[in-house]
């Protein structure tokens, strides 16, 4: 057990080690394009993912295959798409108004 806790500890601490050098590499480049480093801020909101995704990829030994993704019913994502949908249209009148 205290072996296990070792392992995750380090892909933990590879995550929060690729996180912050993700995260820094968008501030820094937001800084030197200047007024146009804001069109950054939609890469940097997915730098989690892609740091839980690299660090997974290269600092845990088995992968994905514990992970047991599965891909959900195609009537589903067009149905919770169209929710989505639904609330932005809601909201855009009272941003407006």
């Amino acid at each position: 057990m205290r072996k296990a806790m070792h392992n995750n500890g380090k892909g933990l601490l590879a995550y929060f080690i690729v996180l912050t050098i993700l995260c820094a590499s968008f501030i820094i480049g937001a800084r030197a394009l200047g007024e146009n480093g804001m069109y950054l801020a939609q890469g940097y909101m997915i730098t989690p993912a892609l740091a839980a995704i690299i660090a997974r990829f290269f600092f845990y030994k088995k992968k994905f295959t514990d992970t047991k993704f599965k891909m959900g019913k195609a009537k589903d994502y067009f149905k919770y798409w169209a929710y989505g949908l639904l609330i932005v249209i809601g909201s855009y009148p009272s941003h407006i108004l």
